[in-house]
């Protein structure tokens, strides 16, 4: 992981202007807040989780304007573009590690860092103690067999879940079964 989030400190400042973040991430980034907005039309908390730049965020600030909005990035410099927003709350942290309150959160979402998670067992069990019962999660990952190498947009809606239960795994020990 080191090696990844060096490579993120170094992009922070350009990382949304970039062709791949015009051109990958925010289509992938509107899909999924279309899919959240469906699952839930008034939450009240949303968790990023890999939030980078806070662009994600900033979408769902829009869409969401009574939300309370958070997001983690491992990256220090990538949390420090997106807390120039007053409008969010973001920390660094890693998606293995979370800061917050059991049950705190009723939508949460990550688009394009799953993948960059050293423990994913960890960070789905993070995930499932601080989402509220009947919360949602949706999480986009590029996965060919998914559709992204084609077209980010219309892979999205094969990626969300929800309504969560607060049988979720609690640990990676416990399993993925829900």
């Amino acid at each position: 992981m080191p090696g990844d989030v060096e490579q993120f400190e170094a992009r922070a400042q350009r990382y949304d202007e970039s062709t791949l973040g015009r051109r990958f991430h925010l289509p992938v980034q509107e899909a999924v807040l279309g899919i959240a907005a469906r699952l839930a039309p008034r939450p009240e908390a949303i968790l990023d989780v890999g939030c980078g730049t806070g662009s994600l965020l900033r979408l769902a600030a829009d869409r969401f304007p009574t939300a309370r909005l958070y997001g983690v990035d491992p990256a220090e410099a990538m949390v420090a573009v997106a807390a120039a927003d007053p409008r969010l709350t973001v920390a660094r942290a890693s998606a293995e590690r979370l800061s917050f309150a059991d049950a705190g959160f009723d939508l949460i979402l990550s688009t394009n860092s799953f993948h960059h998670w050293e423990d994913k067992a960890m960070g789905i069990a993070e995930i499932a103690r601080v989402l509220r019962s009947g919360g949602h999660l949706v999480l986009a990952d590029p996965s060919r067999s998914a559709g992204y190498a084609r077209s980010p947009r219309s892979c999205a809606s094969a990626i969300a879940c929800g309504p969560a239960r607060r049988s979720m795994p609690r640990s990676p020990a416990s399993g993925w079964k829900r």
